[in-house]
């Protein structure tokens, strides 16, 4: 692992990431960065245990409300997917019932 100096709302950290990572450690560092920048203007200076504290509660709460959001996304989605299904099923069902009456017409003729 290696070093990587990061700055989040002005102030230098060093964090330890793997080869490879770094653009992705910065990124992320410019991110919360700027959330930083807006929570100060908002509240003022706050000291560093208190400005990560509230970063992390505003990044888990726009986490969980995205993954709510997905959820949901993802259950109408399902409900879709299980309708469109299910009159699916309908129409073979009766295309099958159909095709067995013909069967069973066809049957009938040829016992004659």
């Amino acid at each position: 692992m290696r070093q990587l100096e990061i700055t989040i709302a002005g102030r230098n950290h060093v964090v330890a990431c793997q080869a490879g990572q770094e653009d992705r450690l910065h990124e992320l560092a410019g991110q919360l960065s700027e959330r930083a920048s807006e929570l100060i203007a908002t509240a003022g200076q706050l000291p560093d245990s208190k400005l990560f504290l509230l970063l992390s509660l505003m990044v888990m709460d726009e986490y969980l409300e995205e993954k709510t959001k997905t959820a949901q996304s993802f259950q109408r989605r399902k409900q879709e997917i299980t309708a469109s299904v299910e009159g699916d099923m309908e129409l073979v069902a009766g295309k099958m019932t159909q095709l067995a009456e013909r069967v069973n017409r066809l049957a009938e003729r040829l016992a004659a």
